[in-house]
This record gives C-alpha cells, structure tokens and sequence, in this order.
C-alpha cells in the first residue's frame, strides 16, 4: 500500500512539474506579446505623431512661401557674389525643409555664351538653425581648368594699393588661343579696367562693340576700407596687383512679388538700366542683410556704407558674343587682364 501512495504521489509531483512548465511557458508567451504590443503601439503614436508634425511644418512652410523666399535668398546670394555664373530663376520652389528644419535648395547654374544659356552645374544650398548657410557650386567641367568664375585685378585709383601691370601675359595666352578659332564660334570672355569706372561709362566704351555685357565687378571699399574680406596678390613685386572677393552688377533687372515669387526680368542696354541695376544692387544686399545668415554679411553692411557714401564703381566686366568681336578689345588701352571662359559654335543675333 505504501509503495502504490509513493508511486501515486510521484506521479503527481510528474504532472504538477508538467503544468508548472505549462503555465510558465504561458506567462512567458504573454509577456511576450505584451510586450510586442507595446512596441507597436509605442511605434505608431511615435510614427503618428511624426506624420503630424511634418504635415504641420510643411503646411507653415508652404503656406509662408519659405521656400519660395530661400530660392530668393541663394538666387540672390550668388548673382551679387559670384561673378560668371548665373541662376536658372523659373518660379517653381525648389527648396524642402528636412524634419530637423533645416532648409535645401538644388539649383541650376548657367553661362550665356552668344545668345545661348549653357548649363554648367548646380548650386547647393543647405541652411540650418545652427550654422551659416553652406552655398556648394558643383560646376561641370569639360577640360581641366576649365574657367567658370572669374577674377578681376583691383585697380590702385579705387584700392590705393597695387600696381597695373605692364606685361599682361594672361591676355597674351587669350589672344593666341582666339587666334587659332575660326568665325563660326561665339565664347564669353572677362577683363579688368585699369581705372575705376562708373558702369555707364563702361557700358558706353562697350557700345562699338556687337558684344553683350553680363557682369561687372563693384568696388564697395575692399582693402581700404574693408579689411576682412578675402583677397590675394600677384605679380613679380614691381607688377603687384591685388583680386578680392566683390560684389558684382548684372545690368538687368529682377522683380519679385511679395511673397518672393518671381515676377518679372528683363535685360536691357542702356544707361538707364545701368542705373536702375545700380539700385537693384544695394537693395539686393539690403534684402540679403536682413533676411540671410551667410559668411559675408558682416563685410556686405560695410560695402553698403560704401557704395551709400561713394556710389557704385566697376573695374571690369564679363562679355559674350563672336570671337572676331571679341578679339577686338584688346585695341582698348583701358582693359586688360583677359579671361577666356566657355567657346560655343556660332548663335548669334
């Protein structure tokens, strides 16, 4: 009898451990799935409320035309500081703000060579709460070196420093190359003046010529006035001549609306547009002091002073048209320091 109780509670003790592990597998498949659901539901109030969030941000930045008013600001930014490159300005935005606020912006940058827009690459423009604006050219380019910007030497008239050269071998290399090109080509080519000139006198000794000008480069006080602005030096020591960062005249002429939407831009030739694009630059860089954040703005207010107090004078220009036309600058006793920029078969008015 004793031996049949020992094996009855053996068996018991069999099937108790049975349903012990039973329920314990149990509780941990609970435990499981309870925590899984958490993790979902943790998961999609987080996704909810992201959705929302970015709906809400991007409603504010569409409703504001913040983008609108940032393709502005980099469209602008770069036809007043670069000079040589233009910025495609087709009214759509093309600006986003990313989750973390910080602001993009893609757009296409061009060259006009004759009478046509080439494209030559993009400007990428990244904005955030914490930094400056980073502008970033990614410029295409066909050949080594391949010009796509320009510099211009200071003349001493404006910056009282630096010497005009006597040797001009920039210009001798542009000279030789147009030489070699026959009339079925048009290309765009960039020169220094050796005197400070006011854009409508440069714009009539441009006038004999069957060129289009498309940019200038504005003295506003570099190296005498303003002292942090970059800049560098060549020459052999008796020839030192001096090229800064600058800010540069387009003489044509670019509305926008209230809402930084662009309305209307027009090119024209003649004094009268030299003056109006001499006031569309200071307000230019007015709009850019107050609604930018970029490297240059603490030298751009001392170069609004300047050109405030002085008025606006250039030192060079960037033009385009054929190649004979062009060829017959170098007659010009007040131009020299020559670039030759892109080459284009000919298109011509």
């Amino acid at each position: 009898m004793a031996e049949d109780d020992n094996k009855f509670e053996a068996w018991k003790d069999q099937n108790n451990r049975a349903w012990d592990e039973k329920k314990a597998r149990r509780m941990v498949w609970r435990t499981r799935l309870s925590i899984i659901f958490t993790v979902l539901r943790v998961l999609f109030i987080l996704f909810f409320g992201y959705a929302i969030y970015k709906i809400v941000i991007s409603s504010y930045y569409d409703s504001a035309h913040k983008g609108e008013e940032f393709d502005r600001y980099v469209t602008t930014y770069i036809e007043t500081h670069e000079t040589g490159l233009q910025v495609e300005k087709t009214g759509v935005q093309e600006a986003i703000l990313s989750p973390f606020l910080t602001q993009k912006t893609s757009l296409k940058l061009y060259q006009t060579v004759g009478d046509r827009d080439v494209v030559i690459g993009k400007v990428k423009a990244t904005d955030s709460l914490m930094v400056h604006t980073i502008f970033n050219l990614d410029l295409k380019e066909d050949y080594l070196n391949q010009q796509s910007t320009y510099d211009f030497a200071l003349p001493p008239d404006l910056s009282g420093k630096g010497q005009v050269s006597q040797k001009d071998k920039v210009s001798e290399g542009v000279w030789s190359t147009l030489n070699k090109i026959d009339d079925g080509h048009v290309a765009q080519v960039a020169f220094s003046t050796k005197q400070g000139m006011s854009p409508e006198a440069l714009g009539k000794a441009l006038a004999p010529y069957d060129l289009k000008l498309l940019q200038m480069p504005v003295y506003s006080g570099e190296l005498k006035t303003i002292k942090d602005v970059p800049f560098s030096s060549g020459g052999d020591g008796t020839d030192q001549m001096y090229y800064v960062s600058h800010l540069t005249l387009r003489p044509w002429i670019v509305s926008y609306d209230s809402k930084n939407r662009l309305s209307s831009e027009y090119y024209e030739e003649d004094s009268q547009t030299m003056k109006r694009a001499a006031k569309q630059l200071i307000t230019d860089v007015q709009w850019l002091q107050k609604n930018g954040d970029y490297d240059e703005q603490k030298a751009d207010a001392k170069r609004l002073d300047y050109l405030k107090q002085h008025g606006v004078k250039v030192y060079g220009a960037v033009v385009t048209g054929p190649v004979r036309e062009l060829e017959k600058l170098q007659n010009n006793k007040n131009f020299y320091q020559f670039q030759l920029g892109r080459m284009e078969n000919w298109n011509w008015h």
